[in-house]
């Protein structure tokens, strides 16, 4: 008694995919039979690839060392996958049904205004990648980064997905880094030592000289930071090192100096390999203008020195302890040559240089002492010795001379029977 439409609407209701009226020609009712068993056929084998695409997705969330959070658009967490879990220590429960900003791990992050990161997503005006502190169940503080994404469904935004990563240990690692290098160019910027790595396009990687690296030094070559050049240098040991493959290349160099004096460069360049490749040339460089100056002294005053003693009359040498010496490349002519030595008394002799012709010279040095001869032994005259009876006062005479002439004084000492 009911209709067709009210039946239909019946059977759909309890589930049916769809109805068919069994009245009319049969061609008709079965071509309706078979377009429906396709429909029907075809719908369940998507919905089956469906459901396996979603389970292969889930898998692959849930294998994901990454963790993965996704949030509906009113801000509520829907799903965290196990390295969530894993990583903070907190449960499902912790996360599911909350609101993002009731999230305990991130009670001592300021958390964003939900509404204002899906405006900055809209507006393309949102980070790809941004840094954030978090706090595990244990009380422990970690770091992490976090990409997020817009989650559509037919062109309609429903959500956000945030793709996470622990960063505590890579940052530890950095700034563990960052104090060594800092100790690096303490001791080598105190020994006035420059240290640096540099690629074969002549970019450099590092130095340890940071008052020379500016803010675009990644777009200069290590020239015109370090020497304020336009071109290679004339002696490159970096070249020469990617080159040649050489593993030590020393070179000096000349270089204006800040203050408008030149200075010099003593640069060490080896190779930095990876695999059997040369994939940096590290270089030392070390101020070496005072050596260079000392140097240069030392050379301008041999060459006087050797131009006065070609010109010279008179050679003035020094005597070792045994007394001999040899003088070399002497102009020919007459000299006077002197000797001296503590002790002994100074004495001339000449010499005269001819070409090609030795000349020896022999000393014979006296002591110092040796032209001053002893007195005479006094020989006494009167009283007479062991004389007795003298009558007093007593006048002594003795008889002395020096050999030199020199004045003499003498002194008289006398004693009696008990001293």
């Amino acid at each position: 008694g009911k209709s067709r439409t009210e039946v239909a609407i019946k059977a759909l209701n309890l589930g049916a995919d769809r109805y068919f009226y069994k009245f009319g020609p049969p061609e008709t009712v079965y071509g309706e039979l078979a377009h429906g068993i396709r429909q029907a056929v075809a719908q369940r084998k998507a919905e089956e690839a469906l459901r396996r695409s979603e389970e292969k997705y889930r898998t692959i969330v849930e294998l994901s060392p990454d963790g993965i959070v996704s949030v509906n658009e009113l801000g509520i967490i829907t799903s965290v996958n196990n390295a969530i879990l894993e990583r903070t220590g907190f449960s499902k429960t912790d996360f599911l049904g909350k609101h993002f900003t009731q999230i305990t791990a991130l009670q001592k992050e300021p958390p964003p205004n939900f509404q204002k990161v899906i405006q900055a997503f809209l507006a393309e005006k949102f980070p790809p990648k941004f840094e954030f502190n978090y706090t595990c169940k244990d009380g422990s503080q970690r770091s992490g980064d976090a990409r997020i994404g817009l989650l559509k469904q037919k062109d309609k935004l429903v959500g956000l997905q945030v793709i996470f990563r622990d960063i505590t240990e890579s940052k530890q690692t950095i700034a563990k880094i960052k104090r060594q290098r800092k100790i690096i160019d303490y001791m080598t910027e105190k020994m006035g030592v420059r240290i640096a790595t540099i690629t074969k396009d002549f970019q450099v990687d590092w130095g340890n000289t940071s008052q020379e690296l500016e803010n675009d030094a990644e777009q200069k070559h290590c020239y015109e930071i370090f020497h304020n050049r336009k071109q290679i240098c004339p002696k490159c040991g970096v070249k020469e090192v990617f080159e040649t493959g050489k593993g030590l290349v020393v070179h000096q160099q000349k270089l204006p100096g800040s203050d408008g004096q030149c200075c010099w460069l003593e640069t060490y360049s080896t190779p930095i390999k990876e695999n059997g490749k040369t994939i940096l040339a590290l270089e030392l460089a070390v101020d070496i203008t005072r050596r260079k100056n000392m140097v240069n002294s030392l050379q301008e005053s041999e060459t006087k020195l050797r131009t006065l003693l070609d010109t010279a009359h008179v050679i003035v040498q020094s005597v070792d302890e045994n007394g001999n010496f040899v003088l070399e490349d002497i102009a020919e002519g007459d000299y006077s040559v002197e000797a001296r030595k503590e002790g002994l008394l100074a004495r001339f002799e000449g010499a005269t240089v001819r070409a090609n012709t030795d000349v020896n010279v022999i000393f014979e040095l006296q002591p110092e002492t040796a032209n001053n001869r002893r007195p005479e032994v006094p020989e006494p005259l009167f009283p007479a010795d062991n004389a007795t009876g003298v009558t007093v006062p007593v006048e002594f005479v003795w008889s002395s001379g020096d050999r030199d002439g020199d004045e003499l004084i003498y002194e008289l000492e006398i004693r009696n029977s008990a001293n």
